[in-house]
């Protein structure tokens, strides 16, 4: 018997009602994370005692938590709902959340010094659960977005998610600054109340599942245990992808957690600052996001996220024009040469939209489920050990005498290594109907954003329209988005 289509199940008005929830829950989602997490957290990790060691085990502790994403379609099949498991994850991720809140006030039962391992175990429970959840929601999107339309939602929802994520991280980050400019204590309690509201903005994620339209699970029956974890692996179409996914998150894992803190502890910026650079970046990335979507529908994932891999794999390189300290350097030229290393970040959203619409594609559709949380829980692993790894070398380098830029830049030069790695890797990588990257080139000619051969006008519109138009997005265009997509599915007219 054939599995149950998607057209089959819902409706075009059902399945425009699913990806206005999609996005929706996207910003309740984004809006936890950005209040509780980077620079945030990092702030949190130091006012609790956390050393360098543990800073790179942050990255680590969120990541090992993932394998509970491997029971993710066992949970789908239990509960027979995506509905059900989304609602009850997001409720216990916020309750997760507001238990960190709380850790600072366990110094009745335990000593002070262990609080920041404390504040390790819970991420390590909540970014299990966060995973789930993911799985969950890309389930629901290669159900109710079509294969030709899918690149462009995913840009489109990664804009509004990442836009509205960037300003509350920014403004959330100004704010911690203004109270330890006050009182050096009180950066403590303003993470604790972040931590509060990221808890209560999980509210709005459960409201936003319970009001979406679900299509019925397709999942194979009689296949589980070890065949969830082996079978990407032995597709000869998924297992490159499979490896190059290791290789990046390996090579990304192992400097990422360190960017943040060289600019805080070796070139003395304010946190502000750093959540400013880090917005920009968001920014610009953000300016591309529907680019890049467009020209994954029609060149493919892969042509895209090769060009996505290189830009991404020339950032640990361009710290290097951050070597001289902030004595050498002039506070202008510091920033300026900041801004610069920054922008590699536009590639940010050509890798995110390319990796999920390429493993969509490669992907047997009965076997999504357990396929997406195999790809997510293997690179998350990999992801997990290498900022161990990296903190173990770095630490051991300051023991020696090593001063913390010399060891955070050896690092950034490892990474940068495994990175051109990677974009080996993908030689090995096929997709069916993938244009050449030349093509690919000679459209991005043609936008006046990556132009000035039509003036300096376009150029300007191109860059600065995405953040107006962004917010509006929220109040408008998330009624009218999905209409314009509506087109024929296969084997379906509009009527």
């Amino acid at each position: 018997m054939h599995a149950t289509t998607t057209a089959e199940s819902l409706d075009i008005h059902s399945r425009s009602v699913a990806q206005q929830r999609l996005i929706a829950e996207g910003i309740f989602a984004s809006g936890q994370e950005n209040i509780s997490g980077g620079v945030i957290l990092l702030v949190y990790a130091l006012a609790l005692g956390a050393n360098t060691f543990q800073i790179g085990l942050i990255s680590t502790a969120g990541m090992l938590g993932t394998a509970l994403q491997l029971v993710a379609d066992r949970l789908l099949k239990a509960a027979g709902s995506r509905k059900r498991v989304g609602c009850a994850a997001t409720a216990l991720l916020g309750a997760g959340r507001l238990s960190i809140a709380l850790l600072p006030y366990a110094t009745v039962w335990i000593a002070a010094q262990y609080l920041a391992w404390g504040l390790l175990a819970g991420l390590v429970i909540i970014s299990g659960v966060a995973q789930v959840i993911e799985v969950v929601r890309l389930s629901w999107i290669s159900e109710v977005v079509p294969e030709n339309e899918r690149g462009r939602f995913l840009g489109e929802r990664q804009l509004v998610v990442q836009l509205i994520g960037s300003v509350i991280a920014i403004c959330a980050a100004g704010f911690l600054d203004w109270q330890k400019g006050i009182d050096a204590a009180r950066g403590l309690v303003v993470c604790q109340a972040y931590f509060g509201i990221a808890a209560f903005l999980a509210v709005g994620s459960v409201a936003a599942f319970l009001m979406m339209p679900e299509p019925p699970l397709r999942i194979r029956n009689g296949n589980g245990g070890w065949h969830v974890i082996v079978a990407p692996f032995k597709d000869a179409n998924f297992s490159p992808l499979m490896v190059y996914s290791v290789t990046w998150n390996f090579a990304v894992g192992f400097a990422a957690p360190f960017f943040n803190l060289y600019l805080i502890q070796v070139l003395q910026m304010p946190v502000s600052a750093v959540a400013a650079f880090n917005f920009a970046s968001q920014f610009f990335s953000l300016c591309c996001v529907r680019l890049w979507g467009r020209l994954v529908d029609r060149f493919g994932s892969l042509p895209v996220l090769r060009i996505g891999v290189f830009g991404k794999a020339l950032y640990p390189i361009a710290w290097f024009l951050l070597w001289p300290t902030p004595e050498t350097y002039s506070t202008t030229l510091l920033y300026f040469l900041t801004t610069c290393v920054f922008f590699f970040n536009v590639f940010n959203s050509a890798n995110a939209v390319s990796t999920v619409s390429l493993a969509m594609r490669l992907m047997p559709k009965d076997e999504g489920t357990s396929y997406l949380a195999t790809f997510r829980t293997f690179a998350n692993w990999v992801h997990a050990v290498s900022p161990a790894l990296a903190g173990i070398i770095s630490t051991g380098l300051q023991g020696i005498g090593w001063p913390l830029q010399f060891s955070i830049f050896l690092l950034f030069a490892i990474s940068a290594i495994g990175r051109f790695a990677a974009l080996w890797t993908l030689r090995f990588v096929h997709e069916p109907d993938a244009r050449k990257v030349s093509r690919v080139f000679a459209a991005l000619r043609r936008v006046p954003g990556f132009s000035f051969s039509r003036g300096i006008m376009p150029w300007f519109r191109f860059w600065g329209g995405p953040f107006w138009a962004g917010f509006a997005m929220v109040k408008i265009r998330m009624g009218r988005m999905v209409s314009t997509w509506r087109g024929v599915w296969p084997g379906q007219d509009n009527g």
